[in-house]
C-alpha cells in the first residue's frame, strides 16, 4: 500500500496513487511533432482519474482529444514548452464534457491542413456535455494556455457552470476567439442555459470574429447566463463586418466587466 507522511494520512494502494497523475509518454506519446500521438493521450485519459501530464514537446492529434472522465485534466510544462498540435480537419482539438475538466499550462495550435479547414465546428476547446438532458460540465479550470490558428473558434463554453479561463492568450484563429453558447452551435438537441464563467487576465488579439461573444445569435438561452470580464486586452480582433471587440445578443446574459482594454477592433466596444 501507499501512506504518505503527516499526521492523519490515509493508507490507499499504490495502483490509486500512481493514477492521480500520469505522463502521456508512460503511454507511447512521442511529442516530436510528427508522430500522432492521439492514441496515446487518449489512453492516458481512460487510465488517469486526475492528471494528464504532457512533457515539453509537441503533440500531434488527428482527432479530437476527449476528456470524458470526472476530475481529469490536461497540463503541459507551460505554454512555450508543451504545444497539443491539432491535425484533424473537423472537430474541436480537446472537448471537455464533465465535472472538473480542463487544460493548464499549454498551448493548443493547428497544422497547417487544419489551420485552412471550414469553419464548422473545429474548435481549439470544446467545453460542453454530451447532448443529453440533465448532463451540464461544472467547474472546470482554463489556465495559462495560448490558443491559436484554429481555423473556427478558439474555444466554445457551452451549459458551463463555475468555470474559469484565465491567464490566457487567444489569437490569429478564424471565427471567434472566446464564445459562450447555449448548445446551437454545435447542433445539440438539449440546449442548456444558466451558467458563471469568469474569464481573467488575458489577451484576445487578431481573431476574425468577435473578441467574446456571449450568447447564440439565433436561438435564445433558456436561462441566464453570467459573465466576468476582468483585466483582458482585445486587439485587432473583429475583421468581417458586423463584427465587434465583446458583442452580446439578445438572449439573457448578464456581463460584468472591468479594467479590460480594447482597441483596434472592427467595430470596438460592446455591440
Amino acid at each position: 500500500g501507499y501512506l504518505p507522511a503527516g499526521t492523519g494520512a490515509v493508507a490507499t494502494t499504490v495502483q490509486t496513487k500512481l493514477r492521480e497523475s500520469v505522463s502521456v509518454k508512460d503511454f507511447g506519446a512521442v511529442g516530436d511533432g510528427s508522430t500522432d500521438d492521439t492514441a496515446a493521450i487518449q489512453a492516458a485519459i481512460v487510465y488517469t482519474s486526475g492528471e494528464v501530464f504532457f512533457p515539453k514537446g509537441t503533440y500531434l492529434t488527428s482527432a479530437t482529444i476527449n476528456v470524458n472522465k470526472n476530475g481529469v485534466y490536461l497540463k503541459g510544462e507551460g505554454p512555450q514548452s508543451t504545444t497539443i498540435l491539432g491535425g484533424a480537419l473537423t472537430g474541436a482539438v480537446v472537448r471537455c464534457s464533465y465535472w472538473f475538466n480542463g487544460v493548464r499550462d499549454l498551448t493548443i495550435d493547428a497544422t497547417s491542413a487544419r489551420k485552412a479547414a471550414t469553419l464548422s465546428t473545429n474548435f481549439g476547446v470544446l467545453h460542453a456535455a454530451p447532448d443529453i438532458s440533465g448532463l451540464q460540465p461544472k467547474i472546470g479550470m482554463y489556465q495559462n494556455i495560448e490558443i491559436k490558428n484554429q481555423p473556427s473558434h478558439g474555444i466554445v463554453f457551452i451549459g458551463f457552470c463555475s468555470t474559469q479561463l484565465r491567464d490566457f492568450y487567444i489569437s490569429n484563429n478564424n471565427g471567434h476567439a472566446i464564445m459562450v453558447d447555449n448548445g446551437a452551435v454545435i447542433g445539440n438537441t438539449v440546449l442548456t442555459g444558466g451558467g458563471m464563467i469568469d474569464i481573467l487576465q488575458g489577451e484576445v488579439k487578431d481573431n476574425v470574429g468577435h473578441g467574446l461573444l456571449a450568447g447564440n445569435e439565433a436561438v435564445a438561452a433558456n436561462q441566464a447566463f453570467r459573465v466576468v470580464v476582468k483585466n483582458v486586452d482585445f486587439a485587432r480582433n473583429a475583421t468581417v463586418a458586423a463584427s465587434a471587440a465583446v458583442r452580446l445578443t439578445a438572449a439573457s446574459i448578464y456581463i460584468y466587466g472591468s479594467s479590460c482594454e480594447i482597441s483596434n477592433c472592427g467595430i470596438g466596444g460592446f455591440a
